[in-house]
């Protein structure tokens, strides 16, 4: 007998229950660590490249500011939108049981990922009252997912046996 396959399976807008303030600022703070260590350590990477390329020693090497700046604009979308186009959700959202949605319930691709991306330094710019707009927002969403047309719901273990919507001959 073979094990049963499972797929995720989308809450629709009726059954979502909308992730509250204090669980979002968990997952960003655990996003932020993560973050942090990413860059850390990609920048150290280059840093170890160049000195070995260049046979400088490694504490002689420094990256240049711009050159720094520009790879971590780039990781910031590459980890951000990219885990909200593929998986729906950052490592963060994850632990906490958060995925990111369109308000129909469908998955986000990643142009709306992108635009969430860079929306969320609109919720920043204003003193961060764009995300503390999630306390007064009825579906509880933040400003950046007010431009992006998206909602964080809770989704601990959304998962339907493929093998029972085979029996069904929902999925083929």
């Amino acid at each position: 007998m073979s094990a049963a396959r499972v797929v995720p399976q989308a809450p629709t807008p009726d059954d979502a229950h909308y992730a509250g303030f204090v669980s979002r600022i968990g997952a960003a703070v655990v996003d932020v660590i993560a973050f942090a260590m990413l860059s850390a350590g990609t920048l150290f990477f280059m840093q170890a490249a160049v000195a070995l390329l260049s046979s400088v020693p490694f504490g002689d090497v420094t990256i240049e500011p711009a050159i720094a700046t520009a790879v971590i604009s780039f990781l910031t979308v590459a980890y951000f939108a990219g885990c909200w186009a593929i998986t729906g959700r950052t490592a963060g959202e994850a632990i906490f049981g958060l995925r990111v949605t369109r308000t129909d319930g469908r998955r986000v691709r990643f142009l709306r990922a992108l635009l969430r991306c860079f929306a969320t330094f609109v919720s920043l710019a204003f003193c961060g009252i764009g995300f503390a707009w999630i306390l007064v927002d009825r579906r509880r969403r933040s400003w950046h997912d007010l431009i992006a047309g998206t909602v964080v719901i809770y989704d601990f273990s959304r998962y339907v046996e493929v093998e029972a919507l085979e029996a069904a001959d929902v999925v083929g």
